[in-house]
């Protein structure tokens, strides 16, 4: 099984990178995942150990080519993940969240989508609000890392 797994990962936050190490061991233990594609330089990912999927950097120079690049890691991938670095709160990262999870669910009939360890909220308009509940409607599962998140995940879903 392979996954696309979509954060601030391969960025030297090391925050993020802690949560790319932990999806991997648990992605490989749990799911029997032997792949993750992450939209970064494969420099800045450290070498897996074994126990753990195999951690794909995907480089990406400018935006058409990020674009390109996400579209064909949905194509290679059984599984789409927002996680280690995602946060739901603003329109912009809900639409083209929400788009990607659509076109993985048009070619993956059978493939899942979710969240692993995400912030959701605060919303300061209604608008935001709507496109989060949205977003998460399409996903097959979801943990978030605060009780605040989960508090405002519950409302939603």
């Amino acid at each position: 099984m392979k996954i696309f797994l979509i954060g601030w990962h391969g960025k030297y936050n090391i925050g993020d990178d802690i949560m790319l190490d932990i999806i991997s061991w648990g992605a490989y233990k749990y799911w029997n995942v032997k792949k993750i594609y992450v939209l970064a330089s494969p420099s800045c990912l450290n070498d897996n150990e074994s126990g753990r999927a195999k951690v794909i950097g995907i480089v990406t120079r400018n935006r058409i080519q990020n674009y390109i690049n996400k579209a064909i890691a949905v194509i290679k991938s059984d599984a789409l993940v927002f996680g280690g670095g995602s946060i739901y709160h603003a329109v912009n990262s809900c639409r083209w969240k929400y788009f990607y999870t659509k076109l993985f669910k048009l070619i993956h009939r059978k493939g899942r989508v979710g969240s692993i360890g995400v912030s959701v909220g605060p919303f300061k308009k209604e608008e935001e609000f709507n496109w989060c509940k949205k977003l998460l409607h399409e996903f097959d599962f979801l943990t978030v890392r605060n009780k605040t998140s989960l508090e405002i995940a519950n409302k939603m879903i």
